[in-house]
């Protein structure tokens, strides 16, 4: 098995939780990799240019073995509802 390091801010864990923190890191991670590459960036609604990136809740239950496909969906949904993260579709 594979042994994973995972980070997060603790000043967010504190304001939101350690587990939309730990899920804020690494998204916050992808976004700005993509942006730093010019890659999946897209004007919002509001005009500003927003840069994403996605994966599905199998590949997450890979990255965060300790939770489940249940656990990240609420997360995700969680998160979506108190606008940690927005949503969008920008297949082609």
């Amino acid at each position: 098995m594979i042994n994973f390091i995972y980070n997060f801010d603790g000043r967010e864990a504190l304001k939101y939780g350690v587990a939309e923190s730990i899920m804020l890191y690494n998204l916050r991670f992808w976004i700005l990799k993509n942006k730093a590459n010019n890659r999946h960036q897209y004007p919002g609604q509001d005009g500003i240019i927003r840069t994403w990136t996605y994966n599905s809740t199998e590949a997450f239950c890979k990255l965060f073995i300790f939770w489940s496909e249940d656990q990240i969906d609420r997360l995700i949904k969680k998160m979506i509802v108190n606008q940690f993260i927005i949503t969008g579709n920008f297949n082609q």
